[in-house]
């Protein structure tokens, strides 16, 4: 769970409580199949985290380091090293996902890690291909300024999605990126502070992918679950096929962001792979709103 956040526009900094244990046939999506308890201040759900215990993140210097479980080392800490080419960009223009990559040594897994910050959240995701039947990952999300919540209404957020997926087809490559759409919901007058729901539509991997996998993914819907202290974890559906589970946190006064990860399980007939995604979006009453907003 995210413990401490050292606040700036620029510099972020998160501890997770991640869990050492392999992303590998459980299917949830989550650590061991148990899910999490989210929504509380004190951080990111079990589910979520996964593999990743801490996070350092300075969009500004373009830096990243990360403290994640891994095979090749149990402690896995590393700077990772900013890799332009697989930056992420948002389709309507949002938000860029900085892209970095970490490899302990030639023989080792890579790490492919997407990051993103708005002006009052962020929020990333990180994953190994995966090998040997298994992969390592993790999620996160911190607020960089304060939030405060409207008393009433309705909040929409819109923009792009980005995400690793661990396929596993050998040797030691990274993991294959994955861009989609965005649609985030809020109603602030249902329940005690709102509730929120959405769905990730137009998903596809934008690297290549093994024989036989379609690189077009299907659509995810975020179920309906109740805000606390402005954060959220609810479940990823397929259709009427839970996949994984979803969670975040509004920012900024008025909630005028969102940030929001998922750890999910694409490929219901294939359970050892795993996608890790993220997604910053600016509310579409903000003057940075996306031209897809109504």
């Amino acid at each position: 769970m995210i413990r401490s956040l050292l606040a700036g526009i620029c510099l972020v900094a998160l501890t997770a409580c991640g869990s050492g244990t392999d992303q590998g046939d459980d299917g949830t999506g989550g650590t061991g199949g148990t899910g999490g308890t989210g929504g509380a201040a004190s951080g990111v759900p079990d589910a979520l985290a996964a593999n990743l215990s801490e996070a350092t993140y300075n969009a500004g210097n373009n830096t990243l380091t990360l403290t994640a479980y891994g095979f090749d080392h149990p402690n896995l800490s590393g700077a990772y090293t900013r890799n332009i080419p697989l930056d992420i960009a948002s389709a309507d223009g949002t938000t860029t996902y900085q892209a970095y990559t970490y490899q302990e040594n030639a023989q080792a897994r890579q790490y492919l890690a997407l990051f993103a910050t708005g002006t009052t959240v962020a929020a990333g995701a990180v994953a190994t291909e995966g090998e040997f039947g298994s992969a390592f990952g993790g999620t996160t999300y911190a607020r960089i300024s304060a939030y405060s919540r409207p008393t009433h209404g309705s909040a929409q957020y819109r923009g792009g999605y980005a995400g690793v997926i661990d396929f596993d087809p050998g040797g030691n490559d990274r993991g294959s990126r994955v861009a989609g759409d965005v649609n985030i919901r809020v109603n602030f007058e249902e329940g005690v502070e709102g509730h929120i729901e959405g769905g990730i539509s137009s998903r596809r991997i934008i690297d290549a992918v093994p024989a036989g996998f379609d690189p077009t993914l299907a659509d995810l819907n975020l179920i309906d679950t109740a805000l606390t202290d402005g954060e959220f974890f609810g479940d990823v559906r397929i259709g009427a096929t839970g996949v994984g589970n979803y969670g975040g946190m509004l920012g900024g006064v008025g909630a005028t962001e969102i940030a929001g990860v998922i750890v999910i399980t694409p490929y219901v007939s294939v359970d050892t792979i795993h996608e890790y995604g993220t997604f910053v979006l600016p509310g579409c009453s903000t003057a940075n709103a996306s031209p897809t907003c109504p």
